[in-house]
């Protein structure tokens, strides 16, 4: 393809997904502005789904470019609940460009379009949600949590169990390679503490006992994490499972470090020993690293690096990529996130390929 010909698809691409509307996340590096714990702003311990009222809030006031008081209710606050009642839901599509030595396109995808309710009543928080996933409905997210004391917090339904960063960003090494891709959560029993300064959550992971024929994982994960200087988290998580195929353990340190209001280092390392019968055990690692700036309310800025190998022995396994990237917030509800990297692929070992994202986020 001519460069020519590669920057009008790039900016047709751009253009398309632009006009189209884009699952709110926690978005883990507000640490850098004092916030630890995902329950600051989200109903779930370990965040991601329904808002709370101040998490709407901030949403205007420090996450977005711009927004007018309000403006980050729930549909605008065209629609009234009581106030034991959490709205939410979200809608998110993608645009993907690859260029490999073998192939070279672009598509579009509508991933998800979910509404959630969360009732809050007392120590005690019922949250459902129902939407479409890959064009299919279902309910990936629903559970009951109590919560005796504001630090202490036991939880048990479907959700993506507390592990690592906790990011929002589904395509990143961490999550892919180690099986945890958005649309993996399982059945769990949970039990957190949500200190100021010392929070840790344990976690049982009971796999899909919901549909007998998917072989899912079952297994039991931690993760303490320490914060420090305001801004500054630094943790460890460990999991172990298993499966009719095989047992695996993963475990590693990540942590966010704040070092002003608007510069964060996001950095996340985690070690895998995957054992099968009749084979021998494979030893890998995935990592990712994401310094992140904001120049501007709503506009940041920021250079990755990811890398991952399940198997030391085999050098077929390996996935390297670096990159940049922008992430927008113009206004209350809205996120765009564009990213371009160079990857080395497992398919490609000697060859370094391209990749294009722009995900769009909407949230209600």
């Amino acid at each position: 393809m001519l460069l020519r010909e590669k920057f009008q698809f790039h900016f047709f691409l751009v253009v398309l997904l632009a006009a189209v509307a884009p699952n709110a996340h926690a978005f883990t590096e507000f640490v850098r502005h004092g916030y630890v714990n995902c329950i600051a702003c989200h109903v779930s311990p370990s965040g991601s789904g329904v808002l709370t009222p101040y998490g709407r809030q901030l949403s205007t006031t420090l996450m977005s470019s711009a927004g007018r008081e309000n403006e980050g209710a729930f549909l605008y606050g065209a629609v009234p609940a009581p106030g034991w009642l959490r709205l939410g839901g979200d809608v998110r599509s993608v645009g993907i460009y690859r260029d490999t030595p073998q192939v070279r396109n672009g598509r579009f995808l509508f991933m998800q379009a979910d509404v959630e309710a969360a009732a809050v009543v007392g120590p005690w928080t019922a949250d459902a949600m129902v939407g479409l996933y890959n064009k299919e409905a279902q309910s990936r997210r629903h559970y009951i949590n109590y919560r005796p004391t504001d630090e202490l917090s036991f939880r048990a339904g479907r959700f993506q169990q507390a592990f690592g960063l906790m990011a929002p960003d589904h395509r990143s090494s961490i999550q892919r390679h180690l099986g945890w891709d958005e649309g993996s959560e399982s059945y769990n029993v949970e039990a957190a503490w949500l200190g100021e300064q010392f929070s840790t959550f344990l976690t049982g992971n009971l796999g899909r006992p919901d549909d007998s024929a998917l072989d899912a994982e079952k297994g039991i994960s931690v993760r303490p994490a320490m914060a420090f200087w305001d801004r500054f988290q630094v943790g460890l998580s460990y999991y172990a499972g298993t499966k009719t195929a095989f047992s695996r353990q993963v475990g590693g340190p990540f942590a966010v470090l704040g070092f002003t209001p608007k510069l964060v280092l996001m950095s996340e390392l985690m070690l895998q020993k995957r054992s099968s019968d009749g084979d021998r055990s494979k030893n890998g690692f995935s990592t990712l690293n994401q310094l992140n700036y904001e120049p501007l309310k709503g506009l940041v800025f920021y250079v990755e690096q990811e890398a991952a190998r399940q198997d030391f022995l085999d050098s077929r396994t390996q996935f390297g990529a670096y990159g940049f990237g922008t992430q927008f917030f113009p206004r209350p509800h809205f996120e765009f996130n564009l990213l371009w990297q160079r990857q080395k692929l497992p398919s490609f070992p000697l060859d370094w390929s391209e990749y294009v994202t722009l995900q769009l986020h909407y949230y209600l």
